[in-house]
């Protein structure tokens, strides 16, 4: 190796990483590449330049796999159904716009940072929208938990976590009331006389729960980690969910993960992360990929969420409408798109 050349640290890490770590030097950078003919690339979306089309879900798939889907939902008018998903558990991420979630263990006001576990076989829907709303959705087979204990500091529980609160509000007016069962061959609609969601108590640990963005404390992650903190996962490591923000660390190592699709969503500022300023942009690197990402040690601060799944995701026509080729360093768009 020449003096002219720089040595650039390159991770080939199995399992994320909490497997075994291969670390390779190089003499170039290689995340930056010149052209790529396939569709297996990095790609970024503005998830608000996705409209819902699904009648029965009201969501868009936008990347997808057997068990795991990324879901877009916009809503200007309340819910006149209830969707009950059979198949698997739901995370939703409020980008915009705020409303009341009704579910089978009572009701929670949702606004923007707020992140939604709907456990399995819940009913929900949303009502009392007073500004159009905007959700990603993350819709697993796993079963997911909202675990702030990974890194002590990072999410008080027993002040941030919140269930909803039990709602009997029986309608005055007779009414038809429409129950959406979402299972794997699509979707079977029940009608009944009287609300199935009204609760009169909850008594144990509710299968619904939230927490918002700003009650998460970036400051308590400065210990040099390689991973960000963990806030949600499932016992089968198949889909992780992290906190990413203004950590004092050093930048991310160039790597390639062999197991793990990543999904970062920039939810907002005011800084900037990378070239990415605009909330709702969404950056997809499939498994194998190298790259490295963005300095995250930002002054300003900023929020946002990283998925982990070993789900191979494709992308669907949705998301193709509106993406473009990724930039494998600060995440912007490849100035050749």
């Amino acid at each position: 190796m020449t003096e002219e050349m720089t040595p650039n640290v390159d991770l080939y890490t199995r399992n994320g990483f909490a497997g075994p770590i291969t670390t390779v030097i190089r003499p170039t950078y290689t995340p930056n590449y010149l052209r790529a003919d396939g569709e297996y690339v990095s790609k970024t979306i503005n998830i608000f330049d996705v409209k819902s089309s699904d009648k029965h879900t009201l969501s868009t798939p936008i990347l997808e796999s057997m068990d795991t889907v990324f879901e877009v939902t916009n809503l200007s008018s309340d819910m006149d159904y209830a969707i009950r998903n059979v198949y698997a558990d739901e995370i939703h991420i409020c980008l915009a716009g705020s409303a009341t979630l009704a579910t089978d263990f009572g009701e929670l006001d949702v606004e923007p940072g707020d992140i939604i576990h709907i456990s399995r076989s819940v009913s929900y829907k949303l009502k009392n929208i007073t500004k159009p709303i905007t959700i990603l959705k993350l819709v697993s087979e796993s079963e997911l938990k909202i675990a702030p204990d990974h890194v002590p500091g990072v999410l008080n529980p027993d002040l941030d976590v919140h269930a909803p609160t039990p709602v009997n509000n029986p309608s005055d007016k007779p009414k038809e009331h429409e129950v959406v069962i979402r299972h794997k061959d699509g979707t079977t609609s029940f009608f009944y006389d009287a609300d199935p969601m009204q609760c009169l108590d909850v008594i144990g640990i509710s299968p619904v729960s939230k927490f918002n963005l700003e009650n998460v404390h970036g400051l308590g992650c400065r210990q040099g980690l390689v991973l960000p903190p963990l806030l949600i996962d499932d016992k089968s490591t198949r889909t992780l969910i992290y906190h990413m923000g203004d950590r004092e660390v050093g930048r991310p190592p160039i790597h390639h993960n062999a197991d793990y699709d990543e999904i970062i969503v920039y939810v907002k500022g005011p800084g900037q992360y990378g070239e990415i300023t605009a909330p709702g942009t969404l950056a997809f690197t499939p498994k194998g990929l190298v790259h490295q990402g963005p300095l995250e040690n930002v002054p300003e601060g900023y929020q946002a969420i990283l998925f982990e799944t070993r789900s191979s995701l494709t992308m669907t026509e949705a998301f193709q409408n509106v993406a473009s080729p990724m930039d494998m360093d600060h995440y912007g768009k490849r100035k050749d798109a």
